[in-house]
């Protein structure tokens, strides 16, 4: 059946049903012809406008709304629109009211979008992965899941993680957190003396403004320098007085420390038997300030104690617990038979210190009350044997 307007044939019903307009040969149940732009309308002006198409499977339908310029995709089986493009080019799946160019809902208070950076933080350019609640007032968690992540920029991969949690980052980059602050580089590539990590200050751009710590590709430590001369090498900064701490707190009497006072090198131990040895001089002497001090009496009978005391030659034990022969016949205290003498000299050491020990100055500080002891016996004595001769 054939529809003409005049002598041209406008449209065509064929023997199976298809409905053809502008062409005779309809190869749909409706089709439409033109050499020029072409294009089917649904008009209403109040109520929606749409297209609907239905198998066994389902039944869907495109429209446009009747209140709102927008364009859905509508599920006839569950009565819910499953897609929706607004007039402003934004497209929500799982959701009516899109807020950014794709928003989509996964849950009740699970939204993710893909937005203008700016958005999500004000300064930052290019695109942003947003996880927020329905009334977009605060992020809710995000989750990615797949067997590994890459991060790609100019065709370069700058980052990864691995299937088994392994993180990846860019060769000699800073991990920081993009001010002035702390970061972390990691460095590797076929030339081994290439690998280390390191831990240093960076200024606002990332580049390093103080070298920090680095861990080199064979186990040296290097604190202050980029050159090791052993296992750990420290170099301070330029500087007048300065100080390397290994154990303790500045200015505390307590653990091991490295100074550079007055353009002398000093290094102290303390709560070990408290010492410092002079670079400049080579002479190893204990503090003894007296500014330092709280008297508290003087040692008495010394010389008792000085003959109490057992000094004995020793041989230190090996790994097995065998004389250790190649550090040598040794002459010295046992550090538990001078503590029940001179308990000041050796005292039991504290809780998680290994080992007794032996305070030497304790011991000359005894031995020398106890020459002053004999020394007045024997100024005695010779003035008992003058009378005697002047009788």
């Amino acid at each position: 059946m054939a529809f003409t307007t005049g002598t041209s044939e406008a449209m065509r019903i064929d023997a199976s049903g298809n409905v053809s307009i502008g062409t005779s040969s309809a190869q749909e149940k409706l089709h439409v012809y033109t050499t020029g732009p072409s294009r089917v309308e649904a008009e209403s002006t109040t109520s929606i406008a749409g297209f609907k198409a239905t198998n066994n499977q389902g039944s869907y339908a495109w429209y446009v709304d009747a209140s709102a310029d927008k364009f859905h995709l509508f599920d006839f089986t569950d009565s819910a629109n499953r897609l929706t493009l607004d007039g402003s080019g934004n497209v929500g799946i799982g959701t009516d009211a899109p807020i950014a160019p794709l928003h989509v809902k996964a849950t009740a208070t699970g939204n993710l979008l893909v937005r203008d950076a700016a958005l999500a933080k004000t300064g930052l350019t290019g695109t942003a992965l947003t996880s927020v609640n329905d009334a977009v007032s605060a992020t809710t968690p995000l989750t990615l899941e797949g067997s590994e992540f890459n991060f790609v920029q100019a065709n370069t991969e700058t980052m990864r993680i691995e299937a088994d949690g392994k993180l990846q980052v860019g060769n000699n980059k800073a991990v920081w957190s993009g001010a002035y602050g702390g970061a972390l580089f990691l460095k590797g590539d076929n030339i081994t003396s290439n690998r280390y990590a390191q831990l240093a200050i960076v200024n606002s751009t990332g580049a390093i403004a103080q070298q920090g710590l680095i861990l080199d590709s064979t186990g040296n430590v290097l604190v202050g320098t980029t050159s090791a001369s052993a296992k750990l090498t420290i170099v301070q900064p330029s500087g007048a007085d300065r100080e390397v701490i290994l154990a303790g707190i500045a200015g505390v009497s307590n653990g091991f420390q490295v100074r550079y006072i007055s353009g002398a090198m000093q290094y102290v131990l303390s709560d070990l038997g408290t010492g410092t040895v002079s670079s400049a001089s080579g002479v190893l002497s204990a503090s003894s300030d007296q500014n330092m001090k709280i008297a508290d009496g003087c040692v008495g009978n010394a010389l008792d104690k000085i003959s109490a005391l057992t000094p004995r030659y020793f041989y230190w034990k090996d790994e097995d617990g065998n004389s250790d022969i190649d550090k040598g016949r040794q002459l010295g205290f046992f550090a538990q038979e001078v503590n029940k003498v001179v308990p000041e000299a050796a005292p039991e050491p504290k809780d998680g210190q290994d080992g007794w020990g032996v305070l030497d100055r304790s011991i000359v500080a005894t031995a020398v009350k106890a020459i002053q002891e004999l020394s007045a016996q024997v100024d005695e004595l010779k003035a008992e044997v003058a009378a005697l001769k002047g009788a």
